[in-house]
């Protein structure tokens, strides 16, 4: 026995070196992989930032000869030269051993290869002075726009600040691109010497955009680098470009004249655009610095711990076989094969019973060990004690959680009557007030009333139960879209457009309003404040379709999978994860009726959250003959967004159900 128990610590003792010699390998890799950002950054990301730039001063000079409509391309052909020289360095990317490693990198070279092929016609088009400077400009910001994936998709690494510094290099390069179309646009319309409305408006875009990615840049730096930025945007440059976007704008649109000389825009749009990518060069240094550093560290670090466990599988093995008693192998089975117990049976079984809401008696889930009076006997009523301390934590919890929720409903269910009752009263005083600034106070307090409402109804959601309001009667898509929006803060930038005629089951109605409340308020929350938020509903063969498309930032790939595959499957709520509550109520409710929720890419450049409602929600026998509300669902409220270019939620309802107990 003395002799196998030596046998099983000599082989546990070896396998614990092997380990510890294995060790080494995923260090090495990491390092490997550190050391992989150099080399992208050479091989494929300074190939294209040159390509980039070369594209953006091609552009600049197209603009301005189509603007002063001369024939003079001495200056152009020698920069088409050197675009095109930078175009073949691009080329040669597609064979590196970066891209060879990534297909999704590879696959992005090659499409950008593949828009690059469209640059001669256009070439061609400006050569023949067939193209407009609006054309030229659209054409080359296409074959810019081709690019940027590929920076997306550039070898990203596990130590956070690399990527970090990765996002920041991006996202300057986003900057500098808005910055060189806001600079081709006015130097065309000066070569042209006017400033026709067209122009004004996509300036004003550009200038709001640029603006915009100034603050959203700062917020994301620290230290030196936002120093080094703030450094750069308190420059003379930028200081006189803000100057002269105040002026331009501040003007009649109809005006047409250019408020500012041509030189003194061209000397701080070319020195802005300089400070921009020396700053791009001064990040992309330092993170190529962190990455060798933590590289040698990492190395460094997993040799030396190697080297520790060696020399203590090394002692370990000389105490064992000095020491190690006859029963310690026999009583640590005992303790795993009690502890696996515990861990994939008991404590199981018991969270199993608590979930169903079932009684559970701690003492008899929970019996005790045998134990010996040594300290293995000690370690097993160690173990006794904490056995029970989880199991009746489970049981704590749950109660708790049980608590928490019968809390939240009694509070949200208390607010949404005296929210209704409020609502009522201020039906009753809209109707009888005369004067219109009263009326419009009313309607004020009216909408922040609907809000509550709404909130309320999120807290019972989130507890499990259904919320208080129900409706009886089938209710128009329209009217529906319409009290989803007057749920919102911002509703006066919700433009809701073409609306097919639907009509929705009455017994669904109370779920879809917060449904897409949530969705058109993430819309007004994450674009721009001047920009509009549009809706559409289309009736389709499977039912139902509701398109929400903002004009903001967007998402990257990573997280619109990871936002829809929350929306996809039967959402878990983990009261830590407070910022996605809305994302939570939406997946709720959708999964509830089977409705299906989904993101994607907007082509405003932002996001379209597009609901299938399918048609066994819908109600095609029992629907309305007319296109008004019907009488569990009233108009209050005029017209919330009458300032909105497009016919904009007219006449939004208060969407007032009947009460949950009316049968």
């Amino acid at each position: 026995m003395q002799s196998r128990v030596r046998v099983a610590l000599v082989a546990w003792v070896v396998l614990l070196l092997i380990i510890g010699g294995y060790g080494l390998i995923p260090a090495a890799l990491e390092s490997a992989e550190l050391r992989a950002v150099r080399t992208a950054q050479d091989d494929i990301y300074r190939p294209t930032a040159r390509l980039v730039t070369a594209l953006q001063e091609e552009r600049h000079l197209s603009v301005q000869l189509i603007g002063r409509n001369d024939s003079s391309h001495a200056t152009l052909w020698s920069q088409r030269k050197k675009t095109d020289r930078a175009i073949n360095d691009f080329r040669d990317t597609e064979g590196s051993t970066i891209a060879k490693d990534s297909d999704v990198l590879a696959r992005r070279i090659t499409s950008t290869l593949s828009a690059l092929e469209n640059l001669e016609d256009g070439r061609a088009a400006i050569d023949a002075g067939s193209s407009t400077r609006s054309d030229a400009a659209s054409a080359y910001t296409s074959l810019i726009e081709a690019t940027f994936p590929v920076f997306e998709a550039m070898p990203a690494s596990d130590e956070p600040e690399v990527t970090k510094s990765q996002g920041i290099l991006a996202a300057v390069q986003r900057f500098r691109e808005i910055h060189a179309r806001e600079n081709t646009l006015l130097a065309g319309a000066m070569a042209q010497g006017q400033l026709i409305p067209s122009d004004y408006q996509q300036f004003n875009e550009l200038v709001s955009i640029r603006r915009f990615l100034i603050t959203d840049l700062a917020s994301g730096l620290s230290g030196d680098k936002l120093r080094a930025f703030n450094g750069v945007i308190q420059s003379g440059s930028f200081t006189s470009i803000q100057g002269f976007e105040d002026q331009i704008i501040n003007q009649d649109s109809t005006d047409g004249d250019i408020p500012i000389a041509n030189n003194d825009w061209s000397s701080a749009g070319t020195g802005a655009f300089t400070e921009l990518t020396d700053l791009e060069s001064d990040f992309a240094n330092d993170m190529l610095e962190k990455s060798d550093s933590e590289a040698t560290s990492v190395l460094v670090n997993a040799t030396l711990v190697t080297l520790a466990v060696l020399l203590v599988g090394l002692i370990l093995t000389i105490v064992w076989f000095r020491v190690a008693p006859r029963h310690v192998l026999r009583e640590l089975t005992a303790l795993k094969e009690s502890a696996l117990d515990f861990a994939l049976n008991r404590l199981p079984n018991v969270v199993g019973k608590l979930q169903r809401g079932e009684r559970v008696d701690v003492q008899a889930e929970v019996p005790p060990l045998e134990s010996s009076k040594d300290e293995f006997g000690d370690v097993s009523r160690a173990f006794n004690s904490v056995r029970q301390v989880a199991v009746q934590a489970a049981v704590d919890q749950a109660a708790l959680r049980n608590g928490i929720r019968d809390v939240f409903v009694n509070l949200a269910r208390r607010s949404q009557g005296l929210v209704h009752r409020q609502l009522s009263l201020l039906d009753k005083m809209e109707r009888e007030a005369n004067d219109p600034e009263e009326l419009e106070k009313l309607f004020a307090i009216d909408h922040l009333a609907t809000r509550l409402r709404r909130h309320a109804e999120d807290l019972i959601i989130l507890s499990g139960s259904a919320p208080g309001r129900q409706w009886r009667k089938p209710v128009s898509m329209i009217n529906v879209i319409r009290s989803a929006v007057g749920e919102i803060e911002a509703y006066n930038r919700v433009s809701v457009l073409q609306i097919d005629e639907a009509h929705l089951s009455g017994r669904i109605v109370a779920d879809v309003i917060p449904l897409l409340s949530a969705l058109i308020d993430n819309a007004t929350t994450y674009s721009p404040p001047q920009t509009k938020v549009r809706v559409v509903g289309a009736a389709v063969p499977n039912g139902f379709v509701v398109e929400i498309e903002d004009s903001g930032l967007g998402m990257t790939d990573e997280e619109l999978s990871r936002f829809n595959r929350q929306l996809a499957k039967r959402p878990e709520f983990n009261l830590s994860d407070t910022v996605q509550l809305g994302l939570f109520v939406v997946a709720h409710l959708a999964h509830r009726h089977e409705i299906n929720v989904a993101l994607r890419r907007s082509p405003y450049g932002g996001t379209t959250a597009i609901v299938l409602i399918p048609s066994t929600l819908l109600d095609t026998e029992n629907a309305p003959e007319d296109n008004a509300p019907p009488t569990d669902l009233p108009t209050r409220r005029r017209d919330v967004s009458s300032d909105t270019q497009e016919s904009a939620t007219p006449n939004v309802p208060a969407a007032r159900p009947e009460p949950a107990n009316k049968p």
